[in-house]
């Protein structure tokens, strides 16, 4: 988890996004994506549920530990006739300024793995309104 190391085992596709309004705060998103052909296609059993173990983490730019969030996405592959499984979302509140952002992931089942990080700067706004 705190290592810099990325790992691309599993098909995961990390997006990360931040919304901000008139406040200096922002809310940061990031969103874990499957890719299901690709997921079957690396030898995972159809019949079987997948159980993927997911983190997000979240440190200053100068690499001080801020928060993270975990979660669980268990899907069958079969009952998912999409090309692309929405696994998890969180979302974090952050104030403006630089940020990395890690996201691990992995199976269960198989224990491979998918690690990477993501590089955010939410812009400085001001608390004041100026008329």
């Amino acid at each position: 988890m705190f290592s810099r190391e990325v790992i691309h085992e599993l098909p995961i596709d990390m997006r990360v996004q931040f919304v901000q309004g008139d406040k200096p705060v922002a809310k940061l998103t990031v969103t874990t994506f499957v890719n299901l052909h690709e997921f079957l296609g690396q030898g995972s059993d159809i019949q079987n549920e997948e159980l993927l173990q997911v983190v997000a983490v979240v440190f200053y730019r100068n690499g001080i530990y801020l928060g993270a969030l975990d979660g669980t996405a268990h899907f069958h592959p079969k009952e998912n006739t999409g090309d692309i499984y929405k696994a998890a979302k969180f979302d974090f509140m952050v104030d403006s300024g630089n940020y990395l952002v890690r996201l691990v992931v992995c199976n269960s089942r198989t224990g491979q793995a998918y690690a990477n990080n993501s590089f955010v700067q939410i812009p400085y706004k001001s608390a004041l309104q100026v008329p």
